[in-house]
C-alpha cells in the first residue's frame, strides 16, 4: 500500500508541477517553450499578447489532455480517506489536494482547449460511475448519489476558485472560446 502511495503522489506530483509551469509560461510569455527553446519551424520567438497555457508541451490540447488526466486524481486523493492519504496526514493532504484541484483546473482553463474540458469533465463522471460500490463506502461513506453530489460540488467549488484565481484576461479567453464554440456554424 506504501509503495502505490507513493508511486501515485510521484505521479500526482508531476501532473502538479506541470500544471504550474503551464500557468506560470501563460502569465510570463517570451515567446519561447519554457522560457529558454524556440522550436525550429518557428522563425522567431513567437510573440502573441495573450498565448494559451502550454507548459512543457508545444501545443496546448496536449497540454490540457495531461492535466484532465491528473484532475480524477486530484479528486479522489481530495475525497478519500485512504488511498493516497497515510493515517495521519489526513488534514494537511486534503489542503495540498484541495489546492492542487484548483491549480489543475486553472491550467485546463488557460490552455483553452475544448477537448481537455471535456475530458475532464468525462473523467469526473466516469470517476464516479466506475467507483465500485464496496470501494465507495469504505473511501467515501457515501453511497452513489451522495458520491456525486460530493464529487461534483468539490469540481465545482474548485472551478470558481480556478476562474477567480486566472484573472479578468484568462477568464475573457475562456469567454471567446465558448463563445466559438457555440457561435461557429461548423459542425462536429
Amino acid at each position: 500500500a506504501r509503495f502505490y502511495r507513493n508511486v501515485l503522489r510521484v505521479v500526482f506530483g508531476m501532473g502538479v508541477l506541470i500544471a504550474f509551469l503551464g500557468i506560470a509560461q501563460r502569465f510570463t510569455w517570451n515567446g519561447k517553450i519554457l522560457w529558454l527553446f524556440v522550436p525550429h519551424d518557428w522563425s522567431a520567438p513567437l510573440l502573441t499578447d495573450t498565448p494559451r497555457a502550454s507548459g512543457p508541451f508545444v501545443n496546448s490540447d496536449h497540454f490540457a489532455n495531461y492535466l484532465a488526466m491528473m484532475l480524477p486524481l486530484a479528486l479522489g486523493g481530495f475525497v478519500s480517506r485512504s488511498v493516497f492519504i497515510a493515517p495521519g496526514q489526513r488534514a494537511a493532504s486534503r489542503l495540498v489536494f484541495g489546492a492542487s484541484l484548483v491549480l489543475l483546473l486553472m491550467g485546463l482553463l488557460l490552455s483553452l482547449s475544448r477537448g481537455g474540458w471535456g475530458g475532464a469533465v468525462l473523467g469526473v463522471v466516469l470517476l464516479i460511475w466506475f467507483l465500485p460500490a464496496e470501494r465507495r463506502q469504505r473511501l467515501l461513506g457515501a453511497d452513489r448519489r451522495q458520491t456525486a453530489r460530493i464529487l461534483l460540488s468539490v469540481t465545482a467549488v474548485g472551478l470558481l476558485a480556478a476562474l477567480s484565481f486566472i484573472g479578468q484576461s484568462g477568464r475573457n479567453q475562456v469567454d471567446r472560446r465558448l463563445e466559438q464554440t457555440v457561435m461557429d456554424d461548423t459542425s462536429l
